[in-house]
C-alpha cells in the first residue's frame, strides 16, 4: 500500500509546490504591474493638471 502511494504522494506534493510557486509568481507580477499602472496614472494626471493649470494661467492672467 505504502509502495503504491510513494509516487502518487510525491507527485502530489510536487504539483502542490509548483502550484503555490506559480500562484506567488502571478501575485508578484500582478502586484508589480498594478503598481506600475498606478504610478503611470498618477504621473499622467499630475502632468495633465500641470498643463491645464499652465494653459489656464496663460489664457486668464490673474
Amino acid at each position: 500500500m505504502s509502495g503504491s502511494c510513494g509516487w502518487g504522494c510525491a507527485e502530489d506534493r510536487q504539483y502542490v509546490g509548483v502550484g503555490v510557486f506559480v500562484c506567488w509568481l502571478w501575485a508578484f507580477v500582478v502586484l508589480r504591474v498594478l503598481l506600475l499602472v498606478v504610478c503611470l496614472l498618477v504621473c499622467c494626471l499630475g502632468l495633465l493638471s500641470w498643463f491645464v493649470a499652465g494653459s489656464l494661467r496663460v489664457h486668464n492672467p490673474v
